[in-house]
């Protein structure tokens, strides 16, 4: 590849992401038969593309979520009557590998209000297990584990807001 993708002004400053820019990523991973993912930024937009991990192409384009901002979804039944509390600040440290949150969003423990979480601490979890799913601008993102172990925390509260690469679980090999 010759040049980078975006088009970019005399002055040398980006346009952004444009619409050729996206076609022409998407061009890149349709050659190629190796699982690929590609990481976009342009300023406050992100661009994330990934094939071969699963049986459809995932494509996120979202400008970060300000927390101050951003209006949670209605909680589910049992979250209703829970008082609302001060939220803790991310988990930093602790054992097990941790699994971070690939955007910034509503992070869901379960596929739906009345379902069971995708995990519990204690349970076995496989590399390509889906943890829990993060919601952009009504767009559902799978959270996959990427490491094979055993749950040893549960960071994060179901309907959660929380920010790009916050710890969600942590998971020991």
């Amino acid at each position: 590849m010759a040049k980078a993708p975006g088009k970019t002004t005399s002055s040398g400053s980006s346009e952004g992401l444009t619409f050729d820019t996206v076609v022409e990523l998407l061009t890149m991973l349709d050659g190629s038969d190796l699982p690929t993912r590609i990481v976009y930024k342009d300023g406050p937009l992100r661009l994330e593309v990934e094939r071969g991990t699963s049986s459809a192409p995932v494509v996120v384009a979202a400008p970060p979520v300000a927390p101050a901002v951003a209006v949670a979804p209605t909680p589910a039944p049992q979250d209703a009557v829970a008082a609302p509390a001060a939220t803790p600040a991310p988990a930093t440290e602790g054992r097990g590998e941790p699994v971070a949150a690939p955007i910034a969003g509503v992070f869901y423990r379960a596929p739906s209000p009345d379902a069971p979480p995708f995990v519990e601490v204690g349970q076995q979890v496989g590399a390509d297990d889906v943890i829990g799913i993060v919601e952009v601008m009504k767009l559902m993102n799978t959270v996959r584990a990427g490491v094979a172990g055993t749950v040893v925390e549960v960071c994060v509260d179901n309907a959660e807001l929380v920010e790009f690469e916050q710890v969600l679980v942590r998971i020991e090999a």
